[in-house]
């Protein structure tokens, strides 16, 4: 599996989840993710999980308005408070984050799809504890069998 399909999957597997902060240093991104269902299967005093994008050479936000409008300042763009919907990887490479806002500056548009592309990743808990992705398809689909009663 290459290294942006794992990142297309991890972006899936947090569906519903927020991104709520950032570091942002030079071509990597620290993404602090809030998906507390999946982190308390980790801890239960869990919220969140880290991930690093490493080697990012674009990232921009393509609003859902009627006249494009994309975003590419990366401090502006983690600013709209996104939430996670789904993700695809388009023809060019690019991880296509469908997602909802709701910190839009004057309710101009309430969401679109952040686009990046990237070299790699690293992923880890709440401690900065190194995650694998099987790790969190395991914990992934623990809690929805849990949750749908499939054993």
């Amino acid at each position: 599996m290459s290294k942006i399909q794992e990142i297309e999957d991890i972006f899936n597997i947090f569906h519903d989840g927020t991104i709520d902060d950032v570091v942002i240093q030079s071509n990597k991104i620290d993404l602090l993710i809030g998906i507390q269902y999946l982190a308390e299967l980790i801890d239960k005093k869990f919220e969140f999980f880290n991930l690093r994008l490493i080697g990012v050479e674009l990232i921009e936000y393509d609003t859902w308005t009627a006249n494009s409008y994309k975003l590419t300042d990366w401090k502006e763009i983690f600013e709209l408070g996104i939430s996670i919907i789904n993700t695809e990887t388009d023809s060019s490479g690019n991880v296509v984050v469908h997602s909802s806002c709701f910190n839009v500056p004057n309710d101009l548009f309430d969401g679109g799809k952040l686009i990046i592309k990237c070299r790699d990743y690293e992923l880890f808990d709440e401690l900065k504890n190194p995650i694998t992705i099987e790790r969190l398809k395991e914990l992934s689909t623990f809690y929805w069998n849990e949750k749908f009663g499939k054993k």
